[in-house]
């Protein structure tokens, strides 16, 4: 059986960004400092690698979107299938210095132990770009679709 995103990505492989798009991406990539490690969740066909020179490790649902990241051959980047559920046993606390969360949160079922899972393994900040806003929420509404939370947060 093949999974939803699998279909997404059978019909367009850009579906979830374009190699290159700095401007589609601009809102995340302006919290990123220049030697920050980074975690991309749902990271798709790897957009934000390229465009960014960090040590950057992302991991996204669907086989066929990983296989695009890499047949694009993102130097540096270290790219994996996997669920959200595992981000408690595939990484250490403090691992990376930013978690993205880009179009990402608001597609998990229990997306309030992923967020508090993302602050587990970030030791600088969590940048969470939606979509569409949740209905349960702490999250106020603002201009932006994105926010951003530095570590002492919580």
């Amino acid at each position: 059986m093949i999974n939803y995103w699998e279909k997404i990505y059978q019909g367009d492989p850009y579906y979830y960004g374009r190699p290159n798009n700095k401007d589609g991406l601009k809102e995340v990539i302006k919290y990123i400092g220049k030697d920050d490690t980074i975690l991309d969740c749902g990271c798709g066909i790897g957009s934000l690698k390229s465009i960014i020179p960090n040590e950057y490790t992302g991991f996204d649902y669907s086989p066929r979107a990983i296989r695009i990241a890499i047949k694009q051959g993102e130097s540096g980047g270290v790219f994996m299938v996997a669920d959200a559920r595992q981000m408690n046993v595939l990484f250490n606390d403090n691992e990376f210095d930013v978690v993205v969360m880009r179009h990402f949160l608001e597609n998990q079922e229990d997306w309030k132990e992923v967020l508090k899972q993302a602050f587990r393994i970030c030791n600088k900040k969590v940048i969470v770009n939606l979509r569409r806003p949740f209905q349960d929420t702490r999250l106020r509404e603002q201009k932006e679709d994105t926010w951003v939370w530095d570590i002492d947060y919580l």
